[in-house]
């Protein structure tokens, strides 16, 4: 194969990203955004910057807007939107949700691993536990498309309906076992299949969740969910679903006599649901009524203020692409919405208007918030000053409240407010000390490859980068769009190995295994789907790079790959198909669908289009395990022992292919690490793959630190 396309036509756009406001906006800080003065000498980012950076998860906004609950460090800190936006009340808790009239906000605690219900009064400041489930609270989190801990309100404010699995006596169904004689049959769940073979059991300990873990291995209707209520004033907690079934997302109706959720038609425990529909449910009897649904797998669905629509995000296979559909209450029907440029839809919730949707989408290098009117179908976007928008909600006034990043800084509180679209107030920052860093300019791209199609990458520049010098790149090939936002990690690519003196490319690669993971519409996506898709991410790869080297910015010659997970298969793809690369770092990463295919066969015919049985040869193209003779460049592989059952046993086939073939390859295996790398072997990792890229791509020259 040849190294570069030679008929590749580039289409190029230089942007410079960042957090820029122009002088018709307006932002408002307080005493706790910490807005520092820029220090005289900013220092160059370490592993410690990068493990030191704190995280918003969820956020939710009372129903007048007064405050906002963000999740953060473990906990839940309460902001007030009024000047000097203080934090007003810290709780220990996950999950917040305001109750409609504002005077309660509900949350799980977690004590010893068992997690309850609680509220927390605003006005008296106290704390009141709802709930005393023996056995604790714990929803089957196996499905995507949503969050299925979310609590759900009446709309008297009286009541919240959650999922739950019936686990009553878990600890002793799930105790360690040593047995010397297992039987196996049909019925028998791939966990317990696998139990005892490898190392790789994150469930080996005798934590709550370890127990419930192997209970539900053995006993998978443990795993069920059911939805059940309870009562905020008595307390009093009631099981509403009794037909056995797998329930989630439940939404109250605007009258508070009937619940919509999403059932599980497969009833699987182990793997994401395939089949689900929708199913009001009578709030006082639990009488049930299914609606079929037209695409196969359905997100949390959400009444309109008049109760005569029904929102949901929904995809009509397992892995993907998801979009809008509206079902008509009084129709009996259902209505696509559709999203603008035909992206792929996040988040779809009403409007405070109670005309419109505000939709979240997957765009090119962020995530972008617009109003969709479903009546006429006009859309707008919400104008989120070009950041990365993460989480976001909405007071019933109106305000909208988000999360968001940008190259320079991540995970900070913002609230767009309803009395001027232009005006945005940053309400909190959870990581002042960035302001102390020497970062590299980070640019989005695009280019054209050699079929025609644009491809979008995030690159980041050396911070003393001179132009027409041509630097060594490292490319992270995690298959997924080009997120414009703070690229500081210790365990992949970004501003630390652009403080070394790299140029960092981040590209939009689209691969055959993941084609859910969106960048631009479903047909940019969908053909990359299966074996077909190799030579389309291969275009993608070889055509990113050859740009920047006709940019004047890349040594051709000094080009090293990384990847971890799904991103370890491209590069092990890569590395089977083309030469561009000169040392390639595989973290976790796969190599044989095949294997997998007895594990999780469902996902394996997802990404393959079709099935094992019918198409083999398919399987083999997507499992670079069988070319491992083509491999002509130095390779490190990085794995922990306790990674997941699949991913271990096919780095180790993988490892002894390279070696009996004689091909140049160093595996490290971290003994007490999973998936990913733990705080106690970060720096180690940082070290082996730095001073292997610059072994391989320095030689001879001293990396700058």
């Amino acid at each position: 194969m040849k190294r570069w396309a030679s008929k590749c036509v580039l289409l190029f756009v230089f942007i410079d990203s960042g957090f820029a406001f122009g002088q018709a906006d307006q932002i408002t800080v307080g005493p706790n955004v910490h807005v520092s003065q820029v220090p005289f000498t900013l220092r160059t980012p370490t592993v410690a910057d990068a493990l030191a950076l704190k995280s918003i998860g969820r956020i939710a906004a009372s129903p007048n807007g007064a405050h906002v609950a963000i999740e953060i460090n473990g906990g839940i800190s309460i902001l007030s939107t009024k000047v000097p936006f203080d934090r007003v009340k810290v709780l220990t808790g996950d999950s917040p949700a305001w109750s409609p009239n504002g005077h309660l906000l509900a949350f799980y605690t977690d004590v010893n691993g068992v997690s309850q219900i609680e509220v927390w009064h605003p006005k008296s400041d106290l704390v009141e536990p709802l709930t005393q489930v023996p056995e604790g609270i714990s929803p089957n989190l196996k499905y995507p498309p949503g969050y299925p801990r979310s609590l759900a309100w009446s709309p008297d404010s009286e009541r919240i309906a959650f999922c739950n699995r019936r686990m009553v006596g878990y600890a002793a169904l799930g105790r360690r076992e040593s047995p010397t004689v297992r039987v196996l049959s049909a019925e028998s769940s791939d966990d317990q299949v696998m139990e005892g073979v490898f190392r790789t059991d994150h469930y080996g300990g005798d934590r709550p969740d370890d127990l419930r873990f192997r209970a539900v291995a053995r006993h998978p209707e443990l795993g069920l969910n059911d939805i059940f209520i309870v009562d905020v004033h008595t307390k009093g907690l009631r099981r509403l679903t009794q037909s056995g079934n797998q329930y989630f997302f439940p939404s109250w109706s605007p009258d508070g006599t009937k619940l919509v959720a999403v059932v599980d038609m497969g009833r699987d425990v182990e793997t994401w649901p395939s089949h689900t529909a929708l199913v009001f449910l009578d709030a006082l009897t639990g009488r049930e009524q299914l609606i079929t649904t037209p695409l196969s797998i359905n997100g949390p669905p959400q009444w309109s203020f008049d109760g005569s629509e029904i929102v949901t995000v929904s995809q009509k296979r397992g892995l993907g692409f998801r979009r809008i559909e509206l079902y008509l209450c009084k129709e009996h029907r259902w209505l696509p919405i559709g999203a603008p440029n035909n992206m792929a839809v996040m988040v779809a919730r009403w409007d405070s208007d109670k005309r419109s949707l505000l939709v979240q989408t997957y765009d090119r290098f962020v995530y972008t918030l617009w109003r969709i009117n479903t009546a006429t179908g006009n859309t707008r976007q919400i104008d989120t000053h070009d950041l990365v928008v993460e989480h976001f909600d909405q007071a019933s006034t109106g305000d909208i409240f988000f999360v968001a990043s940008s190259a320079t800084f991540q995970d900070r509180t913002f609230m767009l407010s309803v009395d001027s679209a232009r005006q945005l107030q940053q309400l909190y920052d959870p990581n002042p000390q960035l302001s102390e860093l020497q970062f590299g300019q980070q640019k989005r791209v695009t280019w054209t490859n050699k079929a025609g199609d644009e491809v979008d990458g995030i690159i980041i520049l050396p911070p003393s980068y001179q132009a027409g010098k041509h630097y060594p790149v490292l490319v992270d090939v995690y298959p997924t769009p080009a997120m414009d936002g703070l690229r500081l990690f210790a365990d992949e690519l970004g501003q630390l190995q652009a403080a070394r003196g790299y140029v960092v490319f981040r590209a939009a690669l689209r691969s055959p295994h993941t084609p859910f993971l969106y960048s631009r519409d479903e047909s940019y996506n969908e053909k990359s789907r299966g074996p077909r898709g190799i030579p389309i991410m291969v275009d993608d790869f070889t055509s990113g790079v050859e740009y920047l080297v006709q940019q004047g910015i890349a040594d051709p010659e000094r080009v090293g790959i990384f990847g971890h997970s799904n991103g370890g298969w491209v590069v092990n793809y890569l590395i089977t198909e083309t030469t561009v690369a000169k040392c390639a770092v595989v973290w976790s990463g796969s190599s044989s669908v095949i294997y997998q295919q007895y594990f999780a066969p469902n996902w394996a015919h997802e990404v393959t289009n079709g099935n094992i049985y019918d198409n083999f040869d398919d399987y083999v193209k997507m499992s670079p395990l069988f070319r491992m003779n083509k491999v002509h460049t130095p390779l490190l592989m990085i794995v922990g022992d306790r990674d997941w059952d699949t991913w271990l046993p096919e780095m180790l086939m993988q490892f002894n292919a390279l070696k009996q073939l004689g091909k140049e390859v160093t595996m490290v295996r971290y003994a007490n690490e999973g998936h990913l790398i733990g705080p106690e072997d970060i720096n180690d990792f940082r070290e082996r793959v730095d001073a292997f890229f610059d072994e391989h791509l320095r030689r001879g020259q001293s990396a700058a630190h």
